[in-house]
């Protein structure tokens, strides 16, 4: 049904896992990788959010030792059981290594993910498109500060077999290639160049004054040292150079990335998509946080299941109305063409009350109603009811929200 509500002809799907620690002995809790307690046994939580309309659409759980790239192909083929509608899915670029990519990508087919520099054939097709990039043609319509090309290629990509292939004398889990057309999107932001030239710069005048004052370097400013700096002794006096030419060839590609896709031809397009995919990391920062998402606290299969059901249908209330509040917040303070309604004194409370919102999560604004009761009596005598007094600013939100008012 979630799915069914769905307007776009082509479902861009974000994907993402949260592991839950459990400290009962429950036998889908296996020791896997826990970002948050390494060590302890989690049950994985793989949810899938709809970037359109900005709402989750299903979840699944898995045992904690499961790998991210076996289970999202999975869980993609049950969510295209649901609908005949195309379904796209955006991944980040933690999780698209050049095989993780690849498996995906065969498993699935419609891909957008964050294609990394460090891959080769990437690197050398965004090192030739700088100067395209450097064109005012190349500036994207929905962002002027990004410019934007593409590069259509076919490539073989890794992936990891899912099952033994006897032709090809390969076993489930090796490493095997197949071929695939993609589009390739690469970007230039300018900001993102001065701000990446400065951190550099700034780390190697670190290392640099560290090699000077002699304090011993750990692996990673060894590996700086040794790439950009010319060090001399002389005298007892150790002084170190910067080599231009290394750092202007490690300068070349700052404020370049690239996205990949397999369907996805405009670069803007691709942009604008994978850029939704934020969304997804707020929702599963609020699970964690409101809706208990840290631990799990069950000792049975039957009993986590109907806490992680639970679990999801709070997200979609709280989703929700996140969502009403973004449009409601578009709309405060705007004229709309009702008399009534443009009055100057109006549009500035709405003005008010959308200041108020904006320095407000919605936890803060949920604790906020948390003081408003509505009590309702039943005698022989009479009916009523009645409310928790409220502030002008207060009626105004909840009457916007669609709360219905007492009339006692």
């Amino acid at each position: 049904l979630r799915i069914a509500r769905e307007s776009d002809p082509v479902l861009l799907v974000a994907y993402d896992s949260s592991t839950e620690t459990s400290e009962t002995r429950n036998p889908e809790a296996r020791v896997g990788m826990n970002k948050d307690r390494r060590g302890k046994p989690a049950v994985k939580l793989l949810v899938l959010y709809s970037l359109a309309s900005r709402r989750p659409l299903a979840y699944a759980r898995r045992p904690g030792n499961v790998p991210d790239v076996l289970s999202v192909g999975n869980a993609m083929r049950q969510l295209q059981a649901l609908t005949d509608k195309r379904v796209a899915l955006v991944m980040d670029g933690g999780f698209s290594s050049e095989e993780n990519f690849g498996t995906v990508l065969r498993a699935h087919g419609q891909v957008l993910a964050r294609a990394k520099l460090s891959w080769r054939w990437v690197r050398e097709q965004a090192d030739a498109c700088l100067g395209r990039l450097s064109s005012a043609a190349s500036i994207l319509p929905g962002d002027l500060g990004v410019h934007g090309t593409t590069v259509r290629l076919t490539r073989e990509f890794p992936y990891t077999r899912a099952y033994a292939s006897r032709r090809k004398g390969l076993r489930a889990g090796d490493t095997d290639r197949f071929r695939r057309r993609v589009y390739l999107h690469v970007y230039y932001d300018s900001e993102r160049r001065e701000r990446e030239d400065r951190d550099l710069m700034e780390r190697l005048f670190e290392v640099r004054g560290l090699v000077e004052e002699g304090t011993p370097l750990d692996g990673r400013a060894e590996g700086i040292r040794d790439r950009y700096l010319d060090v001399r002794t002389r005298g007892g006096r150790v002084t170190a150079t910067l080599r231009k030419d290394a750092a202007t060839r490690a300068c070349r590609l700052n404020g370049v990335f690239a996205l990949v896709s397999d369907k996805i031809k405009d670069p803007s397009q691709a942009l604008e998509s994978y850029r939704q995919r934020e969304w997804i990391e707020d929702y599963n920062e609020r699970l964690k946080q409101d809706a208990g998402g840290h631990t799990a606290r069950t000792g049975s299969p039957e009993c986590l299941n109907g806490r992680l059901f639970a679990q999801f249908l709070a997200m979609c209330y709280i989703e929700d109305l996140h969502q009403r509040l973004r449009v409601m917040k578009s709309q405060l303070g705007r004229p709309n063409g009702d008399a009534a309604h443009d009055l100057g004194e109006n549009l500035d409370a709405e003005r008010a009350l959308k200041r108020w919102l904006e320095k407000r999560s919605l936890w803060r604004t949920l604790v906020w109603f948390d003081a408003h009761d509505t009590v309702e009596v039943s005698t022989d005598i009479r009916r009523r009811r009645w409310n928790t007094e409220t502030v002008r600013r207060d009626r105004m939100l909840l009457e916007k929200l669609g709360v219905s008012k007492s009339k006692d």
